[in-house]
């Protein structure tokens, strides 16, 4: 009797297990081209808050060993030089090459998409997880990540013109502090529901939809929750466009670490 009682519990588990799975992702849409995105974005109206990620959906590095999908090639690096390099170092050297590589779009079809939200007064926000304040040569990351979006044709600020720069303090991480300024929220590596809904009380901005486009599902779905929770219709749009392309490009981990070790060597990022 109590065996099976066990088992109808186990198989009960796994069932809530798998259906709570099952309703985390019924709202997330797969994109592997702009062109599912663009048919979704074009059914939105002023009432929407479209959230965008900003690494490998709006912009990348065109280095392969910088973008996501190779991170256990960088990460092998860094434990392969664990003791040569402190967190001073490391600060340092990811700020050269922060400065140093060049961006590019993942598909240069997305400033006019975003430029089209805008223009048709859909609010556009940046949703980041990049840290705030100084590292390594960079005063502050924040108008780094700025100027740069800015150079590549995007300008988030619109629509946000009486929003000024928020600082969300009950949020410290580390003595790194989220942020709000110019359409772009700072998120520190904390959650990205978090920094969001302090942002929507903050503003107390409630949209009657939020869609969020990021390349990594586990954001998609604790926005979703979040979304569930505020009562707000959501679809997140998982962006993998840039993954599909790298995947069919030629990748050298010779050349990836070679660059790696210039960089630690000589503070020099080569291309």
């Amino acid at each position: 009797m109590k065996r099976n009682i066990v088992i109808i519990f186990f198989v009960s588990s796994i069932a809530l297990f798998i259906y709570t799975r099952y309703k985390e992702n019924s709202n997330i849409i797969e994109a592997d081209n702009i062109d599912i995105v663009v048919s979704e974005l074009e059914k939105r109206n002023e009432k929407s808050l479209v959230v965008f990620d900003c690494d490998d959906v709006l912009i990348r590095f065109k280095d392969k060993i910088l973008n996501y999908r190779n991170r256990f090639y960088l990460k092998t690096w860094i434990i392969m030089n664990y003791f040569l390099i402190d967190k001073k170092l490391k600060d340092d050297l990811y700020s050269i090459v922060c400065l140093s590589a060049e961006p590019e779009y993942v598909n240069s079809k997305m400033p006019k998409i975003v430029k089209s939200l805008q223009n048709r007064f859909v609010k556009t926000v940046v949703l980041t997880s990049t840290n705030t304040g100084e590292l390594g040569r960079i005063p502050d990351m924040v108008d780094w990540r700025i100027k740069t979006l800015k150079k590549m044709g995007y300008y988030f600020g619109k629509g946000w013109e009486d929003l000024e720069s928020i600082k969300f303090t009950n949020l410290r991480k580390n003595n790194r502090i989220p942020e709000y300024k110019d359409g772009i929220l700072f998120a520190c590596s904390l959650k990205k529901s978090v920094v969001l809904n302090s942002f929507l009380e903050t503003t107390k901005f409630k949209p009657n939809k939020i869609i969020f486009i990021d390349d990594r599902k586990d954001h998609l779905i604790d926005v979703g929750i979040l979304a569930k929770k505020l009562n707000i219709d959501y679809i997140g749009i998982n962006y993998i466009e840039s993954e599909k392309s790298n995947s069919n490009s030629e990748f050298s981990i010779k050349k990836a670490f070679s660059q790696l070790n210039k960089l630690r060597k000589n503070h020099v990022w080569t291309k």
